[in-house]
């Protein structure tokens, strides 16, 4: 009986084991937060009605795979809304002086530093960021 007693004792440790081995597995996986590769880059326009050109222009290229198009008040409430936490970004700019923005995914095979040569090419009165490389934003010209 003893025997008997060990043995369930020894499989009821091993079972406990294996069941927290996989809970902490599984919550550190979750916990984990995995950001997607950046992939964007940043058309700014001096106008709402010069970046709703600049979409419709950047749809037609087929360098671009994806174009959306920001005005400057959606854009200036997504920025106020990421630095809420840091008065230096958040006088850096106020709705009148925020660029409109396009933001631009290459299409499948597309190099993104080509892209960015053709973007400069085709825009070069607009400002072209790379929110992979530039850690702030800065008006367009």
């Amino acid at each position: 009986m003893s025997r008997r007693l060990l043995i369930f004792s020894l499989l009821g440790v091993v079972v406990a084991a294996a069941v927290v081995t996989v809970v902490l597995v599984t919550w550190r996986s979750e916990s984990v937060a995995v950001e997607p590769p950046c992939v964007e880059v940043d058309v700014g326009f001096t106008s709402d009605a010069k970046m709703r050109q600049g979409t419709d222009d950047l749809k037609k290229n087929p360098q671009v795979g994806e174009a959306v198009g920001e005005t400057r008040a959606q854009g200036y409430e997504r920025y106020r809304t990421k630095y809420a936490g840091d008065p230096s970004m958040l006088s850096m700019f106020d709705p009148d002086t925020y660029p409109a923005n396009v933001r631009v995914t290459p299409a499948p095979g597309v190099d993104r530093e080509q892209l960015k040569v053709e973007l400069r090419r085709s825009f070069p009165s607009a400002s072209i960021q790379d929110p992979c490389n530039t850690p702030t934003i800065r008006p367009a010209h």
